[in-house]
C-alpha cells in the first residue's frame, strides 16, 4: 500500500482481503471525459484506461463492478449544489453517457445519482450489502468533488476504502493531490492500478 508523500498520521495498513471487496467508479461519464467538453478532466483519456483495467481485473476475480453516473431530471432549486453551481448535467444529454471505454457487460450496476456522494438519496448502500461487499476500491471523477464525498460517506458507513488516484481525475491536478492527501490521512488506502490487480489474483 502506498499514499502520497510522508503524511503524519498516514495510514500504511495493507489492502484488506480481496474477498468482500467491490469495484466502485464514481461518474465517469462524458461530462468529465470529452476533451472538448466545457467540464473535461485533463489526462482524463489516462485515468479511463486505468479503470477499464480495474474492471477487467475485477470481473477476472469474479468480485462486483459497479458504477454511477450524475444525472439530473430538473435543475437544482436554491440552496446547496442549485446554489454553488450554474449549469447541470442533464439526464438524456451527452454528458450524462457513461465513456464509451467502459465495457458495460462488466458492470452490475449502475446508480444514477443527483448529490456528490453516490451513498446519498440512492440504493448504492443495500446494493452493496446485499452482495457482500465490506470493503470498496473506489476511482473515477471528481477526485476532489464525488469521489471524495463518496469516500467519506463509504467510511462513516463502516466501508473499509481503498482509493486508486491514477484512475481519478480533476478539473485541476491540484484539487486531486490535495484531495488524495486529504483522503489517505484520515480514510482511504491509496494504491496504484499495479498493485490492486496482483492484490486481486488472491481471490
Amino acid at each position: 500500500m502506498s499514499h502520497p508523500g510522508n503524511i503524519p498520521g498516514a495510514s500504511a495498513r495493507a489492502l484488506p482481503a480481496p474477498s468482500g471487496s467491490a469495484l466502485l467508479v464514481i461518474d465517469c461519464q462524458r461530462a468529465f471525459t470529452d476533451p472538448t467538453g466545457r467540464t473535461a478532466v485533463p489526462r482524463a483519456r489516462e485515468a479511463v484506461a486505468r479503470i477499464a483495467d480495474l474492471m477487467l481485473g475485477f470481473r477476472a476475480a469474479g468480485l462486483p463492478v459497479s458504477a454511477t453516473r450524475h444525472a439530473h431530471m430538473t435543475a437544482p432549486g436554491p440552496g446547496g449544489m442549485g446554489s454553488w453551481w450554474r449549469s447541470f448535467v442533464m439526464e438524456g444529454t451527452p454528458a450524462a453517457e457513461l465513456d464509451h471505454r467502459l465495457d458495460p457487460s462488466l458492470i452490475d450496476f449502475v446508480v444514477v445519482k443527483q448529490r456528490y456522494s453516490a451513498f446519498n438519496s440512492t440504493p448504492l448502500d443495500g446494493l452493496l450489502r446485499s452482495r457482500g461487499v465490506s470493503s470498496l476500491v473506489i476511482c473515477g471523477f471528481q477526485t476532489h468533488i464525488c469521489v471524495e464525498s463518496t469516500a467519506r460517506e463509504a467510511f462513516d458507513a463502516g466501508f473499509d476504502v481503498v482509493l486508486v488516484p491514477e484512475a481519478c481525475g480533476s478539473a485541476d491536478p491540484r484539487l486531486h493531490e490535495a484531495a488524495v492527501a486529504c483522503m489517505s490521512h484520515a480514510l482511504a488506502l491509496c494504491a496504484p492500478v499495479r498493485e490492486v490487480l496482483e492484490w486481486l489474483k488472491r481471490t
